[in-house]
C-alpha cells in the first residue's frame, strides 16, 4: 500500500507508477470514488488482483488481510494516528513488514491545508 495525503496527489502518483511499473497491476483507492468504484478496487485488492494500491487514508478502513508486506507513505501522514492505524496493515500475518516514508518540507504545507480545511467545515 502507498498512502498519499491528497486525493489529486494520489491519482498522480497512480498515473505515474501505472506508466513506469508496466506488467504490474496497481489502482487507487479514495473517497471521491463512487460506490461501485470503490467495491470494484477493494475486491480487486482482496482477491490479489491488484498488486500495488496507491490510496488515501480512506482505504484503511475495513482492511484486515494477511498479505500486506510493505506500506510506503509518499507523504508524511497527517497524524501520529493515521500512521499507527494505516502502518499496522502491513503484518498481520506474522512475518517482517517494511515501512517507508517519504517526506519533504511541502509535505508540512499539504497538511496544513487539509487540516485548515476540516477546520472550515
Amino acid at each position: 500500500i502507498i498512502y498519499c495525503a491528497t486525493r489529486f496527489n494520489c491519482e498522480r502518483l497512480y498515473n505515474k507508477l501505472q506508466k513506469s511499473l508496466t506488467g504490474i497491476s496497481i489502482n487507487y483507492f479514495h473517497g471521491g470514488l463512487h460506490d461501485n468504484e470503490r467495491e470494484t478496487v477493494m475486491n480487486n485488492w482482496k482477491f490479489n488482483h491488484t498488486q500495488i494500491i496507491v490510496a488515501t487514508s480512506a482505504f484503511r478502513m475495513g482492511i484486515n488481510l494477511n498479505n500486506i508486506l510493505v506500506v510506503i507513505y509518499a507523504e508524511v501522514p497527517i497524524s501520529i494516528t493515521n500512521l499507527i492505524q494505516e502502518a499496522e496493515r502491513a503484518g498481520r500475518d506474522g512475518n517482517t513488514a517494511t515501512h517507508v516514508i517519504f517526506f519533504s518540507k511541502k509535505d508540512i504545507h499539504t497538511n496544513y491545508s487539509i487540516i485548515a480545511e476540516y477546520r472550515e467545515t
